[in-house]
């Protein structure tokens, strides 16, 4: 549904658990994923999770891999290209973006070092996933200038049969001077819609993409580039697109939540501080604060804690199945009908 950036991530599914060491503990409905590394990001379709998994030292060899929470079957879906990512980046994780459309899955790898960085964009597709670049894009400076000039990739986002994707140039002052919304086909990018303001995309859902712009405001396009409906939420810092609901974290600690058809305001309701990694489906929102993995209903605001663990924020995704947060080397699968078993 939502592209998910990167993120360094116990379960209680239907007894919420106090605060708790690295162990973590699940419920017998629920379902985990161990990895051979730290889950460095995830991002979620239907049954689908792909997961980013930091490579083991001396060589650390990232890897791509896409679980399926109802069969239980994982895949590695990355090759020699994203294997080497942790091994040139000085800026952090390298895999930036993760997004998966049904059978298609997609992923940023960032490489570089002091003067110069690049973006490479990669995909993968059953039957037999094989990693293929798609795009890639160069920028040079100084890390003691944050306003590298040159292209970039970013906006990654994925939900059933789309995948899109932003690219755009800056000048050395760090001005944007080209800039562009595109589809993410099986040989190669179209075009959606042209701009600075078709940056940055944040989610899609059903044939739309959601877009927050610099300046704040929200647009949702079509699969063809039509721009259906411009919302301006007070200071957004996160949006999730699913069905009749846009939902958009604010930095006033608040969780607005709007009509997607008709761009109406539905109700606001209040959040923890620190709030990150929102992600919808149908009237469930899901998000994480440091330590904790928490979801809320948009109907009635009632809120419950899903999981805690000591620090850090945490990776989660909804979709139709239920929901998966990641912890150090660790998936977690909470199904929906447990995620309001118990009181926070």
């Amino acid at each position: 549904m939502r592209g998910i950036f990167s993120g360094k991530l116990l379960l209680a599914a239907a007894l919420l658990l106090p605060a708790l060491p690295a162990a973590a503990a699940v419920s017998p409905a629920g379902k985990t994923k161990q990895a051979s590394g730290p889950i460095e990001g995830i991002a979620m379709d239907g049954a689908r999770v792909v997961y980013d998994v930091q490579g083991d030292l001396p060589r650390r060899c990232n890897r791509v891999f896409v679980w399926n929470v109802v069969s239980g079957v994982t895949t590695r879906v990355s090759g020699k290209g994203t294997c080497d990512a942790d091994n040139t980046i000085t800026s952090g994780v390298a895999v930036r973006r993760l997004a998966v459309a049904g059978p298609r899955v997609a992923w940023i790898v960032e490489q570089g070092g002091n003067t110069e960085a690049d973006d490479y964009l990669y995909t993968a597709a059953r039957p037999g996933p094989k990693e293929r670049q798609l795009a890639f894009a160069r920028r040079t400076g100084s890390m003691l200038d944050p306003s590298f000039a040159g292209g970039w990739i970013g906006g990654l986002v994925g939900d059933g049969a789309l995948l899109a994707v932003n690219r755009w140039t800056t000048s050395r002052s760090g001005a944007i001077v080209d800039a562009r919304l595109e589809i993410v086909g099986a040989k190669g990018l179209k075009l959606l819609t042209p701009g600075p303001a078709s940056l940055e995309a944040q989610s899609a859902d059903s044939g739309r993409v959601a877009v927050l712009r610099p300046g704040g405001t929200v647009v949702i396009y079509s699969a063809t580039g039509e721009p259906l409906r411009t919302i301006a939420p007070p200071a957004p810092s996160e949006v999730a697109l699913a069905g009749d609901y846009l939902a958009v974290l604010t930095k006033k600690r608040t969780l607005e939540t709007y009509n997607s058809h008709s761009g109406d305001h539905l109700r606001t309701w209040p959040v923890q501080s620190g709030a990150a990694h929102l992600d919808v489906y149908g009237r469930t929102a899901v998000y994480s604060t440091p330590g904790r993995v928490r979801a809320l209903r948009l109907t009635t605001g009632k809120s419950t804690v899903i999981a805690r663990t000591r620090g850090g924020q945490i990776d989660v995704e909804i979709e139709a199945p239920g929901l998966v947060y990641a912890l150090k080397n660790t998936l977690y699968f909470v199904p929906r009908a447990k995620v309001f078993a118990a009181p926070s």
